[in-house]
């Protein structure tokens, strides 16, 4: 069955609010589209083998990670490194960690595109778990992503319940190829190949970096894999990409009970870093956290300053935080010297934060006892974003705030655009802008400069209290010294 392609501006489904899902085709989510139709083709792909068995069906065997091979041989037939090219879609393979119970606890088919549950695995619950071992469960997963999208376009995905995947739905959607779960000691092996093969591609730019991405709020564990190939996609990034998915519901109405489930989620991140710096010892650790992952990274950069204060981060980027600023200073300051640089991407145009700081004012007190709740990814008309004084990294480096906001949000405006259908969300623009995408990318290629000196689009302002950060508009153009990675991408 092939996906529908929604129109520019999605339709809202009030189950995305506070989310970063993918659609998929047959579901109602709001999906993010490629902007081009796939060619031909019948050829079936394989899908999922069991747990620990790559690839058992399709167009032929796909070899299981073997101490020294981590590519799949059908994905990987035509090229080779942990970005490959097919036709008219590249193979990606990424490296997980994740305290999600596998959907065959549950008598789940392991031949669907999903492969672990909304639900938190008993096991790794703290307490439970022998420690050392709280991520609970780690595994290398491919991703197809179709050579006809555009840096920045929305992600469109086949079904989740798809058990066969041809090739020209691959050509046009995101999809699982494979997976396979690892015990450490092969993670590590594996995380060290796949740097060491990225090297000749680096061309004096992104030096010996990883990335490691942590989701937000109702975030399944596909989509959390397709937001990290997106990422190294959109980025042209050579090195390895890890992700850690913790176990949120994906559904709105468990908003709740997600944030407990991230609080518990903490150990299990702290160890999964841990365990990604001993495998690259020598490696620039960037981490990109989305929305509510904000929480569960900012509590255990506190953990990781009192257990290992030695920890070293490169680039650190909170996303459309969703976390209080009084906890986000409270959790992250003790680890500022442990990271290079810190940028904040907030707006004053995303739905999903600014719903999570209404849930926490509606009854506000009164007088002089007045306590308002704010979000470091949002901030109201009448205020200013965030903007943190605290020294990071050996130079004392001040977090820079960048301002994404496009036209201020109201409800009432919100609500209009919806009954028009032209409402958008907001909340992934981090991912789904191109000049924020390009940003990004000129801070792990060149270091954080100053925001202007990046992106003509970056003019500085100042605060009530003469705080700098810095509004960016889709106007203006990469600078010289931060020239685009791709050419003719659209904003």
């Amino acid at each position: 069955m092939e996906a529908a392609q929604p129109p520019d501006d999605d339709v809202v489904d009030w189950d995305e609010i506070l989310s970063d899902t993918t659609g998929a085709a047959g579901d109602s989510g709001l999906g993010m589209t490629g902007s081009g139709q796939g060619g031909g083709g019948s050829g079936i792909s394989p899908t999922f083998g069991s747990i620990g068995s790559i690839g058992s069906g399709g167009r032929g065997s796909a070899a299981g990670f073997d101490g020294t091979q981590y590519l799949s041989d059908d994905c990987y037939s035509r090229a080779s490194g942990d970005t490959a090219s097919g036709e008219g879609y590249t193979c990606i393979t990424l490296l997980y960690g994740t305290n999600r119970a596998p959907l065959s606890d549950f008598g789940a088919r392991l031949d669907e595109q999903e492969a672990y549950s909304v639900r938190p695995d008993p096991k790794c619950e703290p307490g439970l778990v022998e420690a050392g071992e709280r991520y609970c469960h780690l595994g290398l997963m491919t991703i197809t992503v179709p050579d006809s999208r555009q840096r920045g376009d929305r992600i469109n995905a086949v079904p989740r319940d798809a058990r066969e995947v041809s090739d020209r739905q691959r050509r046009r959607l995101f999809s699982v190829w494979d997976y396979e779960e690892l015990n450490a000691d092969a993670f590590s092996d594996l995380a060290t190949q796949m740097l060491d093969d990225a090297v000749g591609e680096m061309n004096g730019e992104y030096d010996n970096q990883a990335i490691i991405f942590i989701h937000g709020f109702n975030v399944r564990f596909r989509d959390a894999a397709f937001r990290a190939a997106q990422m190294k996609y959109d980025l042209d990034f050579p090195g390895p990409v890890l992700f850690y998915s913790w176990p949120a519901n994906g559904s709105v109405m468990h908003y709740l009970s997600d944030m407990d489930d991230a609080d518990l989620s903490v150990d299990g991140l702290v160890d999964f870093l841990r365990l990604a710096r001993r495998s690259l010892p020598d490696a620039e650790l960037n981490i990109v956290a989305h929305s509510m992952g904000t929480r569960v990274f900012a509590q255990a950069l506190n953990r990781l300053a009192m257990v290992d204060p030695e920890f070293e981060m490169n680039h650190v980027f909170f996303a459309s935080g969703d976390l209080d600023r009084n906890l986000f200073v409270e959790w992250v300051q003790p680890a500022a010297p442990m990271m290079n640089s810190l940028t904040l991407y907030t707006s004053g145009s995303d739905v999903a934060v600014a719903s999570s700081q209404l849930l926490r004012n509606l009854f506000p007190a009164r007088g002089e006892d007045l306590d308002r709740k704010s979000r470091i990814g949002f901030y109201p008309e009448n205020a200013h974003p965030p903007v943190f004084g605290f020294g990071v990294g050996p130079g004392g480096l001040q977090p820079q705030t960048i301002d994404m906001t496009r036209s201020h949000f109201s409800f009432l405006g919100f609500a209009t655009r919806y009954l028009l259908r032209r409402a958008r969300l907001g909340h992934s623009d981090y991912m789904e802008r191109t000049p924020i995408i390009e940003d990004m990318s000129c801070i792990l290629r060149f270091g954080a400069s100053a925001p202007d000196t990046r992106h003509s689009g970056m003019s500085p302002t100042t605060d009530t209290e003469e705080a700098v950060y810095w509004h960016f508009t889709d106007r203006g153009e990469p600078s010289p010294q931060c020239p685009p990675t791709r050419e003719n991408d659209s904003p």
